[in-house]
């Protein structure tokens, strides 16, 4: 039953995110006591209470502290507008002790590219697309997996420093091209590139050691960085 209420909890402040409601409402809606709802966000970075007011500092950061927790209110958030994808991939990478980079450009043979989200973390290096789709036919599918395998075959040949400083006194790097997107359902593979459901983010990284033979990959040498 209080697992319950805390879902109720988390999902209301999820909805609300940055505007908050009184802790009131909460109890409310919860049947938990004002003194219980305050022990039960204790220790999160991401939640505020002040004058009996609580909200989100930032929404992406609440989501990952709650799915720490073993409460998923990602699709809460979602329905009630949230769409800093980034932000989440970044915090729930350096949950799982990544070090991430954002907005990361560089150039390959004559051609520019930027990659949404960069995680390293030995002996890999994650490189992540961030698409804000909830629905897309196989076809982009499939060019959103072949562009990010792109994207990070080129990282691979002219790494810039931001991502050789990381990778530095590595014997080599798997690069692991992944789109991440609104798209519901399971994790699905395109030509080895996983598209992933911004919702199963967190659990696809916390089982990439048992597939990560199975994905497209490239390697990164001591020689290239």
């Amino acid at each position: 039953m209080l697992g319950l209420k805390k879902k109720i909890v988390f999902s209301l402040l999820a909805e609300k995110g940055a505007k908050g409601l009184r802790l009131k409402e909460l109890e409310e809606a919860s049947g938990l006591r004002g003194a219980v709802i305050r022990e039960m966000l204790r220790g999160m970075s991401s939640v505020e209470i002040e004058k009996e007011r609580v909200r989100l500092r930032s929404v992406s950061g609440f989501l990952v502290e709650t799915w720490v927790r073993g409460c998923n209110v990602i699709e809460v958030a979602l329905k009630a507008g949230w769409r800093d994808f980034e932000d989440f991939v970044s915090e729930v990478l350096a949950r799982f002790g990544y070090v991430t980079l954002r907005n990361l450009a560089f150039k390959a043979d004559r051609k520019r590219f930027q990659v949404d989200v960069v995680g390293a973390l030995r002996p890999v290096v994650l490189v992540v697309d961030c698409k804000k789709w909830s629905r897309a036919r196989t076809y982009h599918l499939k060019q959103a997996a072949l562009a990010q395998a792109a994207r990070a075959q080129a990282l691979c040949k002219c790494p810039p420093a931001r991502l050789r400083n990381i990778v530095r006194g590595w014997s080599e790097a798997a690069v692991i091209p992944v789109v991440v997107s609104l798209l519901p359902g399971s994790v699905r593979v395109f030509e080895g590139v996983p598209l992933v459901p911004i919702a199963l983010f967190p659990s696809f990284l916390s089982e990439l050691d048992t597939h990560r033979e199975e994905l497209l990959h490239y390697t990164l040498t001591a020689k290239g960085v």
